[in-house]
This record gives structure tokens, sequence and C-alpha cells, in this order.
């Protein structure tokens, strides 16, 4: 009689885990070929895997409804669900729960396609537009006067996006800047000047810019300048910023 041990059933899903992962990762350029050229192959896996465990939470079993979720958090970032500039992809996930998990995905995605084309444009030309915006910039050009006031902030994120800003709406920037004086901290960067890049750039790459597996060049960034004064590590962080801007551009 065959007798399989329990080291070879794990090693038997391991096998079964890495093909799954292989073919969501190829799936994943269906909507968006060049996103291994831009973001490289080690981030997707980990958004993948990632995606995968919150996926399962919510009830995802079938590959297309799990595509689904990964390719609304390669469009909109991997913290979707906890941004404040997309109150309406959390409520997608969330309500109403006699909805089935599936149906909430495919609405989710119909919204989240529906939102890339409003807000990012033609072939994501005002998307585009927005992060060439700030090719070239210095950290003192982005800062220096959109730290005056909250005003003066609002003002220049309508200058950097001004789609986005009217999608938005001023009051999702309370809790936005919130989350940017919590994402400062643990690199000590409690200044006017780095919670207004900070949220300039969760505004053009997501509010989860420091824990998103496809934003990785931001922590690390940070983490090589650790030890430096508060003005480096901006400039660092806004030079790794450039880095992404470039390719991003580039698959355009």
């Amino acid at each position: 009689m065959l007798v399989i041990r329990k080291e070879q059933l794990e090693a038997f899903k391991s096998a079964s885990d890495a093909d799954f992962e292989r073919r969501l990762l190829l799936r994943l350029s269906q909507p968006f070929p060049r996103c291994k050229e831009i973001h490289g192959e080690a981030a997707l896996t980990a958004m993948v895997r990632l995606g995968l465990e919150r996926a399962h939470k919510l009830g995802l079993e079938r590959e297309d409804d799990i595509l689904r979720y990964l390719w609304t958090m390669l469009l909109l970032g991997s913290e979707f669900g906890k941004d404040p500039q997309l109150s309406w992809a959390t409520a997608a996930l969330t309500t109403p729960e006699s909805v089935p998990p599936a149906q909430r995905v495919a609405v989710l995605w119909e919204q989240a396609q529906a939102y890339r084309r409003r807000v990012m444009g033609p072939d994501d030309g005002l998307y585009v537009a927005a992060l060439r915006s700030i090719e070239g910039k210095t950290v003192e050009d982005l800062t220096k006067l959109a730290s005056r006031s909250q005003r003066d902030l609002l003002m220049q994120l309508v200058t950097l996006f001004p789609q986005k800003f009217k999608e938005v709406g001023e009051q999702a920037f309370s809790d936005l800047t919130r989350l940017a004086i919590e994402a400062c901290r643990p690199y000590e960067m409690l200044d006017r000047w780095a919670v207004v890049l900070m949220v300039e750039l969760m505004f053009l790459f997501g509010a989860g810019i420091m824990s998103d597996p496809l934003t990785a060049w931001a922590r690390e960034a940070l983490k090589k300048e650790s030890s430096a004064e508060i003005d480096r590590k901006l400039g660092a962080l806004l030079k790794a910023a450039h880095g992404c801007i470039e390719k991003l551009v580039a698959a355009h």
C-alpha cells in the first residue's frame, strides 16, 4: 500500500502554491503589460503573496476573483483598502455583507477601471503628467511653500494632480496628513517639510507607500540614511521617487 508521509504532502502543497503564484504573476500582465518592467519580479511576487492572504480572508477562492483583487492592488496600491483617498474601494469590499465575496470584488474591479479612466485619463496620461510635474524638483521646490499652512499644501496638491484632487476632495486630506505623520515617525522625520513631502508622495503613489511591496524603494531609501539628518533623508526619499517615476513614465 502506498503511504504518503506528511513531509511529502507539505512538499506537494508547496509546489502547488508556487505554481499558482507563478500563474498569477503571468496573468498580472493582462491589464498591465509592463508591470514587471516597472516594479520588478521581487516586488510583484511580494504583492501577490500579500494579496493572496487578503483574498483568502475575504473568502475569494476562484483564480479569476483573486486576480481581480490583485489587479486592483496593482492599480491603486497594495494598501488601497486603508487609503482615505479611495473610500469607495473600501465600501465595495465591505458593504453590503449579504453580497457574495466574488461579486464584491467584481464590483471593486469594475469601479477601479472606471476610476482609472476618469482620474488617470486615457493611457494613464493624466497620471503620467502628474508624475512628470515633480521630475527634476528638489525637496525645497515641493515643500517650502506648501509647508506654510494646510491651505498652501492643498493648493500644491491641486497643482500636482488636479483631476485626482477633484475626485478625492479636501476632506480626505486631513486623514492623509495624519497617516503621513505616522509614516514619518519611525524614521525620525517629524518636521513640516517631511510631512508635506510624505503627503505629496502618498497622493501620487498611495497612502500605503511605506508598507506597500510595490513601493519598497521608499523604505529602502530611508533605511540607508537611517542615521542621517532629516534633509538628507528627504533628499534620498525624493531621489528614489524620481527613479520610480522614470520607470513609470518610460513604460507609457
